[in-house]
C-alpha cells in the first residue's frame, strides 16, 4: 500500500535522476573528447581558438586553459541538456505506454497525471543542470584559489623549516 502522492514524487525523482545522469553521461564523454582532441594535436580553429583564448581577468587558473568554459562549449551543453531531457521524457511517456497495454511487467497505472509528473521531473533535472553549467566556473575558481593557498602553505613551511634547520 503506497501514499497517494509517494507514485507522483517517484515519477519526478525518477525523471530528474534520468535527465541529470544522461547529462552527466553525455557532458563526460564530450569532455574526454575534447581532451583526446586537444592532446593529439588535431584541434580545428574553433577549439583551439576556446583554448588559447585568455581570460578577460585573473581567475587564478594559470595556463590551464581547458578548465574555462568558452561561449561555443557552454552552446553545446545546453543542447546536451535539452537531449537528456527529451530522453527523459521517451523513457517516462513509454514507461506509460507500457502500463497501459500491460507490457514488460504489470500492476502500474496509466494516467496523464504520471506524464505531467515526468514533465516535473524533467524540469527540476534541467534546472539542476543549468544551475550546475553555470555555476561551474565558480567552483573551478574556488579549487585553483584553494591550490593556490596550499601551495603557499607549503612554501611557507617548506621556508621556516630550513631557518629551523640552520
Amino acid at each position: 500500500m503506497t501514499i497517494a502522492g509517494a507514485d507522483k514524487l517517484y515519477h519526478v525523482l525518477a525523471s530528474a535522476a534520468i535527465t541529470c545522469s544522461t547529462f552527466t553521461l553525455l557532458f563526460l564523454s564530450v569532455e574526454c573528447y575534447h581532451q583526446r582532441i586537444r592532446g593529439s594535436g588535431e584541434e580545428n580553429n574553433d577549439v583551439e581558438m576556446a583554448a588559447a583564448a585568455p581570460s578577460s581577468h585573473d581567475d587564478g587558473l594559470g595556463e590551464n586553459y581547458c578548465l574555462r568554459f568558452p561561449d561555443r562549449p557552454r552552446r553545446h551543453y545546453l543542447s546536451l541538456s535539452a537531449i537528456s531531457g527529451v530522453l527523459a521524457m521517451a523513457l517516462g511517456v513509454t514507461k506509460e505506454i507500457f502500463d497501459a497495454y500491460d507490457i514488460v511487467w504489470t500492476g502500474g497505472d496509466a494516467s496523464w497525471g504520471d506524464v505531467l509528473a515526468d514533465f516535473v521531473g524533467v524540469a527540476v533535472g534541467e534546472f539542476v543542470i543549468f544551475a550546475a553549467l553555470h555555476s561551474r566556473p565558480f567552483f573551478i575558481w574556488v579549487g585553483a584559489y584553494v591550490r593556490t593557498i596550499r601551495a603557499r602553505a607549503s612554501d611557507y613551511d617548506s621556508r621556516h623549516r630550513n631557518t629551523d634547520e640552520q
